[in-house]
């Protein structure tokens, strides 16, 4: 059965489900730039025509390897500091002036490496690449937060699960580039470039977009701006100052703030401090990085950024391509197949099944695509 229905915890107005709300949290889950980057960057480097660009066709397998590694390593180290620096972004500057930064950053990293040539060497392509997974890394850890911060509690999960979508829709994109352009686009610099510079467009379209972004009302509160916190929380329900709802609200997330200062305290490093002060806590936190180490244990990011494409014939090469397209080519779900499942069971599953029946579902589906793998 179909369920789109909202479960309120109180009575809401209906001014309250406001195109603002939707429009700042898909302007935000552009953030999921990591989608695209992620996807296509295996595939683009080992293109004939990157290698004709940066003197690469003529090098033995250990170089060609040491190369490929770099780009993509230099990348993960990019993310890995940025996502450190999205904590002290969004603490000091708020939500929206980081999520301009980052996607700032992530632009020009992205020039950069469109900028990179046979004449400059790689030494452009490293600089993008690092520069852009910092910007990634920033806006990984900001936009869930901001989207969350702003949506009215009915539809929160909803909102936040745009920012997936988000990302799994630039994993589709990054995936099909490689297959177009090798299919309809002769070998020669247009035939690469046109995969890196896409990036351009989540990047540009957050960068824009972010300018217009309502900050969140519940960073405003936090430092004791309870005014334009306020202000900022009429604007996104579409109600006045006085309204109840408002009220309610915005006194809910007052008392919220002074109980977490109560139990971690108000300073930069309080939060983290108080995880390792609890048991409870400290289970939490390793059982959540425990489904990412998992995750990246079946060997998902050695397939997705170091897989190389088959090439005993031209077919069997397109056909690989096609394939990592339609089924991602792994367990985490960036083709098209996992794509329509996720966006299915986020926007159609009535809640009977739970998340463990789910996640022991992209198991077996991760298992099935490995076995394919192995079997191409």
């Amino acid at each position: 059965m179909v369920n789109l229905r909202r479960i309120e915890d109180r009575p809401t107005p209906q001014e309250v489900y406001n195109w603002r709300v939707y429009a700042n949290a898909i302007i935000a889950a552009w953030g999921a730039v990591a989608g695209y980057d992620s996807a296509f960057i295996g595939t683009s480097i080992s293109l004939t025509s990157f290698k004709s660009e940066f003197g690469m066709l003529h090098k033995s397998t250990t170089e060609l390897n040491l190369i490929s590694a770099n780009i993509v390593s230099v990348f993960q180290a990019g993310c890995f500091f940025g996502a450190f620096a999205g904590y002290g972004f969004g603490y000091f500057l708020g939500r929206k002036i980081g999520l301009i930064i980052a996607s700032g950053i992530f632009v020009a990293g992205a020039a950069l490496q469109c900028a990179a040539s046979s004449s400059t060497g790689l030494g452009l392509m490293y600089a993008g690449r690092v520069i852009v997974g910092v910007g990634v890394g920033i806006a990984s850890n900001l936009a869930p937060i901001y989207i969350a911060e702003i949506s009215p509690p009915a539809i929160r999960g909803r909102l936040i699960g745009l920012y997936e979508l988000c990302w799994q829709t630039g994993g589709v994109v990054g995936f099909w580039i490689n297959y177009g352009v090798t299919q309809h686009i002769p070998p020669s610099r247009k035939q690469w470039l046109i995969a890196f510079a896409v990036q351009l467009v989540p990047g540009g379209i957050l960068f824009l977009g972010a300018l217009f972004l309502v900050e969140s009302p519940r960073w405003l509160a936090m430092k004791d701006r309870s005014g334009q916190a306020l202000r900022n929380l009429c604007v996104l329900r579409n109600l006045p100052a006085d309204a109840p709802y408002v009220v309610e609200e915005l006194a809910e997330i007052e008392a919220g703030i002074v109980h977490e200062r109560s139990l971690a305290g108000a300073g930069f490093f309080g939060p983290m401090f108080s995880v390792f002060r609890s048991p409870a806590l400290i289970y939490r936190l390793l059982l959540a990085c425990s489904l990412f180490v998992w995750q990246n244990a079946t060997g998902v990011n050695a397939d997705l950024l170091y897989g190389r494409v088959k090439r005993a014939c031209p077919a069997k090469r397109s056909l690989n391509l096609a394939w990592r397209a339609f089924d991602g080519g792994h367990g985490h779900g960036h083709g098209l197949c996992p794509t329509f499942l996720i966006l299915g069971h986020g926007l159609v599953s009535d809640g009977r099944c739970g998340h463990r029946a789910v996640a022991v579902l992209v198991v077996l589906r991760s298992v099935k695509s490995r076995s394919a793998l192995v079997v191409m």
